[in-house]
């Protein structure tokens, strides 16, 4: 049986390579946390370098860029990083995405919208990692939506990936495929309405876990919920998801 605990653990060493051990069948701990040391930003950013490059993908990225975003990540039991996702509720700057779509965006802004992006998405691909990506999308999802007040998000992803998208975790292309110049390739932007997001996330993970023993159901528990925004707020990550 494999449990997911929220800690503040992972990541404390300068562990970064060899992140496919983390799936061996030793492995039974897998660890969410907000990145707030050099160190835990660091290697999400070495595991985003890692998995664009193999898609091609423009990888110029630094960690003063990383900064302007805020990172959860996932860990196995050595610490490693094995999944990461970044996200940014708007502001006066704008969001990366208006790079590229800015006149979709604008439009949801005048109808009321509290708007938000989430990027930066990479999961280790040399392994089995189906269950982190709805546990990611989680977590983000609450952050924004308590933290920042935010009430729908956008992603620009590689249109060969939008139905992915579409079909686990319902998202909607919005706009046409246009070229996004921060990675190099063609993207669509999709969007997340958070009135339906929390629904469609756990479906995924229930979904994704049918034939095997993974096991958190306390993970996305009404309880869990309302405490998990202060957790992450306040750094108490390790005790913020107690298995029964």
């Amino acid at each position: 049986m494999i449990t997911t605990y929220l800690s503040k653990k992972p990541v404390q060493s300068s562990q970064t390579t060899s992140e496919a051990r983390l799936f061996s069948q030793d492995h039974k701990t897998i660890y969410l946390a907000l990145a707030v040391t050099k160190e835990q930003k660091s290697a999400s950013l070495d595991l985003i370098h890692k998995q664009y490059s193999k898609r091609g993908y423009k990888t110029a990225l630094t960690l003063k860029d990383h900064d302007q975003w805020i990172t959860f990540f996932a860990a196995g039991n050595s610490g490693q990083v094995i999944g990461t996702i970044s996200v940014r509720p708007d502001n006066i700057h704008g969001l990366f995405a208006d790079e590229t779509y800015q006149d979709h965006l604008n439009e949801l802004r005048h109808q009321g919208n509290r708007l938000s992006e989430f990027g930066r998405l990479a999961i280790n691909s040399d392994a089995c990692n189906r269950h982190i990506l709805p546990e990611l999308f989680y977590i983000a999802y609450l952050y924004l939506r308590t933290k920042c007040n935010c009430s729908m998000g956008v992603l620009e992803v590689n249109p060969r990936h939008a139905k992915y998208y579409e079909k686990k975790l319902g998202l909607h292309p919005i706009g046409p495929t246009r070229h996004c110049s921060r990675v190099g390739a063609p993207s669509v932007l999709m969007n997340a309405d958070f009135t339906h997001l929390e629904d469609r996330v756990k479906s995924a993970f229930i979904r994704s876990t049918l034939h095997d023993k993974f096991h958190a159901p306390h993970f996305f528990s009404n309880s869990h919920a309302l405490t998990l925004p202060r957790s992450l707020e306040v750094g108490e990550f390790n005790n913020a998801i107690t298995p029964p």
